[in-house]
């Protein structure tokens, strides 16, 4: 179990290690099982570690992107957007701009605006992230139907507020 992970690398003092155990569980629990205020405690509790630490990097980057699939859960949309720029902006300073995991986050970012229903900047959000999978992604990878999909999303949804 995950949560062993967290609490048996704070008693070896692997601050790290137990800080990307819980970066994990915000995810696990707090998005994909729905437990919200379990991942919400998850989440306080990896960036006190990586506080702690003083560290930033990837990991605080996957923490930023998984905070911001908790709020888009929730649907706490502006909080959601703030961390998916973070993750974002960390993730570009931790592994540069040809990084291919930065297309997946984009897209993220990408629905937030969607949901929001800002589709012009959803749809230049969600270019980007297809200019991002074609240069850094082999055609054959999902993250390019992602991509596609939810650019498909765009003039559907407008198309539908309007009728």
């Amino acid at each position: 179990m995950l949560s062993a992970v967290v609490w048996e690398a704070t008693r070896r003092g692997q601050d790290e290690l137990a800080a990307a155990a819980a970066v994990g569980l915000v995810s696990v629990s707090g998005d994909r099982l729905g437990h919200h205020r379990d991942g919400e405690r998850w989440e306080n509790h990896a960036r006190a570690l990586l506080d702690r630490i003083g560290l930033e990097g990837i990991l605080r980057a996957r923490l930023e992107n998984n905070s911001g699939n908790l709020d888009y859960r929730r649907h706490r949309l502006d909080d959601a957007a703030a961390h998916y720029q973070k993750a974002l902006h960390l993730r570009r300073e931790a592994r540069g701009e040809r990084d291919p995991g930065l297309a997946a986050w984009t897209v993220n970012l990408g629905n937030v605006q969607l949901a929001r229903r800002d589709f012009e900047q959803a749809t230049k959000t969600l270019e980007e992230a297809q200019r991002l999978a074609q240069e850094t992604l082999p055609a054959a990878h999902p993250t390019n139907a992602t991509v596609l999909v939810t650019l498909g999303v765009v003039p559907v949804s407008y198309t539908h507020l309007r009728a």
